[in-house]
């Protein structure tokens, strides 16, 4: 059920009004009864719908005749769905013309009854498959090609050129699908980032790259180029050379800038890449300049402009700009999309807004704002489950509810999450890994050990001060995701308040 429900919705958003038109009117009344009842979202199972739609049990001949029937149509007319998006639509359109047509063709190719269909589809659609690197329709075109010209009319010239195609081709594909499974392979290993064997994943990668770095200039395949760039990328970043990330981002856009046709979608994925590792690298600036080339393509209200807010509040962030950071996160929330994203970057953004909210309580934003308090408490409430994670990934959260106790003075509180913390670094903490965060915490623990006062909490907290600022955030061991807020700016307005605090 949850199948049809799928795929029935994908032809419901995306198939043209007339062809959903005519799938409606292909359907039987049961059928159109299943399918209603399908999009209702009503029944979470055959078992529930069954007996309640049509009195029969989910396991009963009609009924599964029924599904089976209704589901062989949906598939039917998913050959007909057009993606609807506000940028290149004319290439999207193409793109699922040309796999509809390739359907066509791999059935008629060894029909010789009908070569003169298959032989004018490969006419029509040679140029935008070759073009476009649809390396499996151009070797079917091939294969049409030869029983065209090579049996029924020979034509020497054309079997020569179609051979050539093909022989290309076939190496091109091949190469493609080896970078394929290497960058999958990669892949999945580094975002399992709290069990990487880091040496390992390197040599790894040093092996793939040796393999691939030669046909780099030779292959014609856009899959093959962004996974051999993405392994770089890969590489360079478990290094910590964000700057030799950032000169592959730019090599990769000369690659896109060549190409005959415009991959918009992964232009902006690449420009957000050089983005963030800009910005870790506090070059705020270039970073901004990036983003803003981001914007001019970017789909408003939609999972990759998540993506891009998400990175002006981080400069805003290093920039001390805490107020214009508040200022994005609102518009963000207010977009219909925040709660739905796929963004990849909705906790972190969430775990920021905590953060603002603090900051606001200490006093380092201005706010006409009442109840703040009340609002980080509903924030807290959403992570209630932080606790169960063993990955260290859940340190902002420990660290915002002891701040939040120590700035709302709850003395109770304070000493329940300071053994929480104290339980959590002593479990999935390692001094190696997260040497920032094991200095911050030590810091945090001496403000409430020294009662507040504050040439006390400088005096004992000084040498794990050096050591945060000896040991810069890119160049540890320990997720970027970690310390989205840099420790020591959280710090700097920790003491300024307790600082007022006393004066007050």
């Amino acid at each position: 059920m949850k199948t049809i429900y799928q795929t029935a919705l994908i032809l419901k958003n995306n198939l043209p009004a007339p062809k959903y038109k005519l799938f409606l009117s292909s359907l039987t009344d049961d059928e159109k009864l299943l399918l209603d009842n399908c999009l209702s979202d009503t029944y979470d199972t055959d078992f529930e719908l069954a007996p309640a739609v049509f009195g029969i049990k989910s396991k009963t001949v009609k009924y599964l005749r029924i599904k089976k029937n209704l589901q062989e149509k949906i598939y039917d007319f998913t050959l007909f769905a057009r993606p609807k998006t506000k940028l290149n639509q004319e290439h999207y359109d193409n793109h699922h013309e040309i796999i509809r047509v390739s359907h066509l063709m791999e059935a008629y190719r060894n029909l010789f009854n009908v070569p003169n269909l298959s032989y004018n589809l490969t006419k029509k659609y040679f140029k935008f498959a070759y073009d476009n690197f649809y390396h499996q329709i151009v070797i079917v075109i091939c294969e049409i090609s030869f029983i065209q010209h090579g049996v029924r009319l020979y034509d020497e010239v054309k079997l020569n050129f179609f051979k050539k195609i093909y022989e290309e081709t076939i190496k091109d594909y091949s190469w493609e699908c080896k970078s394929k499974l290497y960058y999958q392979s990669i892949n999945a290993k580094f975002n399992k980032s709290h069990n990487l064997n880091k040496t390992k994943l390197l040599s790894e990668i040093e092996e793939y790259l040796n393999e691939l770095s030669p046909h780099e200039n030779n292959v014609r395949s856009f899959v093959f180029h962004s996974n051999f760039y993405g392994l770089q990328m890969v590489y360079y970043h478990t290094n910590h050379n964000y700057l030799k990330v950032v000169d592959i981002c730019d090599t990769m856009i000369l690659y896109l800038d060549k190409l005959p046709i415009k991959v918009v979608g992964y232009r902006r994925l690449v420009l957000r890449r050089k983005a963030i590792h800009l910005i870790w690298l506090g070059n705020y600036d270039s970073a901004l300049a990036t983003l803003n080339e981001v914007s001019a393509i970017e789909i408003e209200d939609s999972s990759g402009w998540v993506n891009t807010k998400y990175l002006y509040i981080l400069i805003s962030i290093y920039k001390k700009k805490y107020t214009d950071a508040d200022l994005l996160i609102k518009e963000i929330i207010k977009s219909k999309l925040f709660d739905s994203s796929k963004s990849l970057f909705i906790y972190d953004i969430k775990i920021i807004k905590i953060y603002l909210h603090l900051f606001k309580l200490m006093g380092a934003i201005s706010t006409e704002e009442d109840k703040i308090s009340v609002e980080i408490k509903k924030h807290f409430r959403e992570y209630k489950n932080f606790t169960l994670d063993k990955s260290g990934n859940n340190i902002p959260i420990f660290i915002a509810q002891l701040l939040e106790a120590i700035v709302q003075r709850k003395e109770d509180d304070i000493i329940d999450r300071m053994e929480a913390l104290k339980k959590y670094t002593s479990r999935y903490i390692t001094q190696s890994s997260h040497i920032r965060s094991n200095c911050f915490i030590h810091m945090l623990l001496a403000v409430v050990k020294h009662n507040y006062h504050v040439v006390a909490i400088e005096r004992h907290t000084k040498k794990y001060l050096d050591k945060l600022r000896d040991n810069p955030k890119i160049n540890t061991e320990e997720p970027v995701e970690v310390e989205l807020i840099p420790y020591e700016d959280i710090w700097e307005i920790l003491m300024t308040y307790l600082g007022n605090r006393k004066k007050s």
